[in-house]
């Protein structure tokens, strides 16, 4: 005697469907709306900009700063404290960032950086 035994899938709510149309709507459910789409797609891009902002600048800083008289042993120290700030500044802001929300810690953190490399952009 040989047992066959069939699953029939189940909606999110844990009811079987009836219909094909039930199956078709949970299909539907499950698609990204255009928001999460365009959320997928700028926060890479954002995350690509700050990298760049900081790696653009690496290789023309020191020799202009040289120029300027700025020994090595300072400018490594600049470009490390860049890397410090942020180890020590991320626990710190993680713990803000349920208060604030994401979405406005991250237009802070943006704008920070806009407003910081055009600063940096004055130093030299």
């Amino acid at each position: 005697m040989e047992m066959t035994s069939q699953t029939e899938p189940l909606l999110s709510d844990g009811n079987k469907p009836s219909s094909e149309s039930d199956i078709s709507k949970e299909t539907k459910k499950s698609k990204w709306t255009r928001t999460q789409i365009l959320t997928a797609i700028i926060l890479p891009l954002m995350n690509l900009v700050r990298a760049s902002s900081f790696g653009v600048i690496v290789p023309f800083y020191p020799t202009e700063a040289a120029k300027k008289g700025v020994s090595t042993v300072v400018i490594g120290f600049i470009f490390g404290t860049y890397e410090l700030v942020e180890f020590l500044a991320s626990p710190i802001f993680g713990s803000i960032i349920v208060k604030v929300g994401a979405r406005n810690m991250y237009l802070l953190g943006s704008f920070l950086l806009g407003g910081s490399s055009l600063a940096f952009g004055y130093v030299i």
